[in-house]
């Protein structure tokens, strides 16, 4: 595109025509991604509620005041590896221990 129009003297509309190109196409220069901010909110919420998942961690981010899009988030949840479970230490009650009742004869208990 750029030799078309310095080398040829095209102009830009003719040689966008001739490559089948839109000029918003040809002059769109993408924003810089920000996200330190977005990051750091989210990671304030999880340290708080560790056992909480995307939905209720980006719920609680909105009550908070974030602005940024749901899928926005979930990517940075995501790649924070913060979807992955948390497994918790699970208590199992301590077992009773009652002596083997032998059985009186057959039959019976």
């Amino acid at each position: 595109m750029r030799r078309l129009v310095e080398q040829r003297q095209y102009s830009e509309r003719r040689a966008c025509k001739l490559l089948n190109l839109s000029a918003s196409v040809h002059r769109y220069v993408p924003k810089p991604k920000n996200d330190a901010e977005v990051i750091e909110h989210m990671m304030r919420v999880v340290d708080r509620n560790p056992t909480w998942g995307f939905d209720l961690t980006y719920d609680r981010m909105v009550e908070e005041g974030t602005t940024a899009n749901h899928k926005r988030v979930r990517r940075l949840y995501r790649e924070a590896r913060l979807h992955l479970r948390r497994r918790t230490k699970r208590r199992v009650p301590e077992r009773v221990k009652d002596p083997i009742v032998l059985p009186i004869g057959p039959n019976i208990t």
